[in-house]
């Protein structure tokens, strides 16, 4: 009988256990996304095109009447939609946005509906693997083809949605001189990686990568109607830096959830296609689309713009007083006084002159615009209506962008206030980059008078991965406000504080590909701000990871080195750790790029990889079998042919069980590298087995660099340990080492930042280490 102790024992270790895998220490301590819900029962319906060998599928989403009537004639009349999956996605993730477009449609008795088809990819694992998506391609290419021969009219026009990968296939698929881009109305992506595979896994899938934005950036794409939408989840999301969704192709448009009116959340990798504020904005832009079908492809500029850096719904310009013609408004126009504290007295539709530096227009939201231009002015001078929350908009109108004025203001429901840079400009503020900045960082107080403030902030000493929460407390009556960050091409909201209190907004500041930010503090009341600055050390980190993820081994690896090389030395491995350390934060005040917490990070990661090898190699040694020169010779030849023929996982794992089983002499130096090199080779070997086994071992002969380094490591195992045999090893180490460069062909980024090469390194410097006469 199990004694009491040993019971609640096992609980706990179980629950820590469990703990441990679903302990994710960069998640948010919320989530504002709300879920899009389904009322009805779904349905995946198959319409007809043949599953692919890899078992791709076809599938149209529908609900109630709408699917029943499709299961009995097949026929579909609506706008076709096709939703893309992404890495280990399903067809299933298309339920939200098809659902909301269904029953929207039915509610509102449009003229319109939207027959919303989704792939399924077999939940492949396309971020790790550059073979996955021109397969996934052909495919799509397929479904187009498909898609479009299912109706009896042809379409307008195809809609395309990816998520994550899926918005990658989507690109790859439509640069094929193959695709009628004719057929294509408009792409849709979340969460996709344009600029830079997230994991470069190999010379392969960075050359794709490199491919699909060159032939992006020829006449064919540039000069067509095709625009993309890449939308990305700002800071929450766990997989892809927010700077990798961009794209220097000029038809790619690239924003941020947090900054789309309406929007207003992040939201992390699987939310954003759940996401309902997102999916609802998704939704009026379809809508828009549907109901201007003849004049969307020449205004599509216009119109993404209208969406995603506007109030997502055309505005009417202000209307003229009865009788009163736009020169005699014009000429009738009188400066509003702005001394005053507090919004302008006059009422009244008149010209704004901008006889001051600074403009804000505050009013209730409607159909008609705050401010808008008379006619003949400056085309130059813009004014655009955006949503401060769902009851009023703001527009912020610079003199620096409308020099001659021409814009004509209705302040009979709306507020002006006028004012200048020195009245609303505050002392700049410099943020220091260090480790524990909180205490180097003053809080600010300061009050809004005049409709707005602005914080310059200097960012030229702060790290790219810096990430600094501003805590916003208001002490004010009413709820009008909004705070907004811009730096560069970016531009982000506040929201919530995590502490949910009801005069708290946070919003988050961080470098961009400027080195100057502004935040500025709209208001409609005369209200007391207090700031409080401190270092995200959670969201640094993550956002330092996914920056520096690719170049992670390489760093784990020259830590390696050093650690063992200390530990030779001076028989202790830790006091490179903590002088490592030092000398991170040290080059950290000068130097930001990598930071030092990354640094410390890959240090910290080192010391682990070293002390779980040696300390399992220390285990294992007592399970070693004699030796025999016949036995290692099977178990080379065995991972040989796995690593060849089936997945060079395999074979790596049949040569570390070799070197263990028959003792090799190999020093304990070389356990670690021995150990990053597993680690290295398990993530693609691994994807690339279990696409073996979906898809029936149908497996094709690999000869990559992940192969060959898999056969030096072999061969270090299975022979290392015999004297004689060293001498060649070395030499083939050598030239391996000699035919690197070669076989990289003189690629500098792919010497950094593929996983493919640096297994490489990690081989050779095993074998170098192994191959010695005289072992440490």
């Amino acid at each position: 009988m199990i004694s009491l102790s040993v019971f609640i024992a096992i609980s706990l270790l179980g629950y820590s256990v469990e703990a441990a895998v679903k302990w994710n220490p960069f998640a948010f301590d919320y989530n504002d996304c709300k879920m899009t819900s389904m009322w009805r029962y779904i349905k995946y319906m198959p319409v007809g095109l043949p599953q692919s060998p890899e078992g791709y599928q076809l599938y149209l989403y529908g609900e109630g009447h709408y699917a029943r009537r499709f299961m009995d004639d097949q026929k579909v009349t609506g706008l076709p939609v096709i939703f893309v999956p992404g890495n280990a996605g399903s067809s299933q993730q298309s339920r939200s946005i098809g659902s909301l477009l269904q029953n929207k449609t039915e509610m509102w008795y449009s003229k319109f509906h939207f027959n919303v088809f989704t792939l399924h990819f077999n939940h492949e694992f396309s971020g790790l693997s550059a073979d996955y998506i021109p397969r996934q391609a052909n495919y799509l290419e397929k479904a187009i083809d498909y898609i479009w021969n299912m109706y009896k009219k042809p379409p307008p026009g195809i809609v395309l949605i990816g998520h994550s990968m899926g918005g990658v296939v989507i690109r790859d698929t439509l640069r094929r001189p193959t695709v009628d881009l004719d057929r294509i109305s408009v792409v849709l992506t979340f969460s996709s990686s344009h600029h830079r595979p997230p994991l470069i896994v190999n010379k392969k899938m960075l050359d794709l990568w490199r491919s699909i934005e060159a032939d992006w950036n020829k006449p064919r794409l540039v000069d067509s109607h095709i625009r993309v939408v890449s939308i990305n989840g700002g800071l929450k999301d766990e997989l892809i830096h927010e700077a990798t969704t961009s794209s220097l192709n000029p038809t790619v448009y690239t924003f941020s959830t947090t900054e789309i009116d309406r929007v207003w959340v992040e939201a992390d990798h699987l939310c954003i296609v759940w996401c309902n504020q997102l999916v609802r904005h998704t939704s009026r832009f379809l809508f828009h689309y549907a109901e201007n079908l003849p004049t969307f492809r020449e205004k599509v500029d216009s119109i993404i713009e209208l969406f995603y850096q506007g109030p997502a719904r055309v505005l009417n310009p202000v209307p003229l007083p009865p009788g009163v013609t736009p020169n005699e408004l014009a000429a009738s126009s009188a400066r509003c006084p702005g001394d005053a504290i507090g919004p302008c007295v006059r009422q009244g539709v008149f010209v704004l002159d901008m006889s001051t530096d600074v403009a804000l227009v505050i009013g209730p939201v409607s159909y008609k615009s705050l401010a808008s231009l008379r006619v003949g002015a400056d085309p130059r001078c813009r004014a655009v209506t955006r949503h401060m929350n769902e009851l009023a908009y703001y527009v912020i109108i610079s003199k620096h962008d409308c020099v001659d004025g021409g814009l004509v203001v209705d302040t009979n429901k709306s507020a002006l206030w006028l004012a200048n840079q020195n009245q609303i400009d505050l002392k700049p503020l410099n943020l220091i980059y260090s480790l524990l900045p909180t205490s180097q960082i003053p809080a600010r107080r300061f009050k809004v008078a005049r409709g707005l403030r602005r914080l310059p902030i200097h960012l030229g000493d702060v790290s790219r991965s810096a990430i600094f929460a501003v805590s916003i407390e208001r002490q004010c009556q009413g709820n009008i406000y909004r705070v907004i960050f811009e730096s560069g091409n970016t531009r982000r909201l506040d929201e919530r504080s995590p502490s949910n209190a009801k005069n708290l907004r946070t919003i988050r500041v961080y470098k961009t590909t400027s080195n100057a930010g502004l935040l500025t503090f709209v208001d409609d009341q005369i209200c007391s701000y207090a700031l409080r600055i401190e270092f995200d050390w959670k969201l640094s980190v993550k956002t330092a990871i996914l920056e520096w993820i690719n170049y992670l081994p390489l760093g784990l690896l020259l830590s390696l080195a050093l650690f063992e090389t200390t530990s030779s030395l001076t028989g202790m491995s830790w006091p490179f750790l903590i002088l490592g350390c030092l000398a991170s934060i040290a080059v950290g005040m000068w130097s930001t790029d990598p930071p030092a917490f990354a640094v410390i990070l890959t240090l910290l990661m080192a010391f682990l990889v070293h002390q779980v090898s040696h300390t399992a190699g220390n285990l294992l040694t007592g399970f070693a079998a004699p030796q025999s020169i016949i036995i290692p010779t099977l178990f080379w030849i065995t991972a040989a042919i796995l690593t060849v023929l089936v997945t060079p996982l395999l074979g790596a794992i049949i040569g570390s069980v070799a070197g263990l089983i028959h003792r090799p002499s190999a020093p304990a130096s070389s356990r670690s590298f021995a150990a990053l090199f597993l680690g290295l080779i398990t993530l693609p070997s691994g994807v690339f087995f279990v696409d073996l086994v979906k898809r029936r071992l149908a497996w094709t002969p690999t000869a990559d660099l992940f192969a060959i380094s898999t056969l030096l490591y072999n061969t270090t195992c299975c022979f290392g340990m015999r004297l004689r045999l060293r001498q060649p090893l070395r030499w083939l180490a050598l030239v391996f080492a000699t035919a690197l460069p070669c076989i990289a062909a003189a690629d500098y980024e792919f010497y950094l930042s593929t996983l493919e090469a640096q297994a490489c390194f990690a081989s050779l410097a095993f074998a170098l280490i192994v191959s010695q006469k005289r072992f440490v």
